[in-house]
């Protein structure tokens, strides 16, 4: 991989495997309040690594993680907490769909 190709990646590559397996990366996890989100995040993850074998497009990963963010939120009993989770996928997702274009291996 060069450099020039894709300078994310190929710094990424340099940088020890992360041992952590929660949604995202060193610095870049989501907080301790948002950890109901990780379990979608994960899965969304691991469609970054298969993503040349699965056929799918960035658009209908990223797509079915807010899908599946949103379910998670609607099955809140609590309003206020549920709209707390409405809040967080407001923050987040859009973190994803704009960083997540480099590290998309196709």
């Amino acid at each position: 991989m060069s450099f020039f190709s894709n300078p994310l990646k190929w710094v990424l590559n340099k940088i020890p495997v992360d041992s952590n397996d929660s949604a995202g990366w060193g610095p870049f996890r989501l907080p301790e309040d948002a950890q109901w989100m990780n379990r979608a995040a994960i899965r969304h993850d691991y469609e970054f690594e298969h993503s040349a074998e699965s056929g799918k497009r960035l658009s209908e990963e990223d797509a079915h993680l807010f899908y599946v963010w949103t379910l998670q939120a609607n099955a809140e009993p609590d309003l206020i907490k549920r709209c707390k989770m409405y809040g967080q996928i407001c923050k987040y997702w859009p973190y994803a769909r704009t960083w997540g274009r480099y590290l998309w291996d196709r």
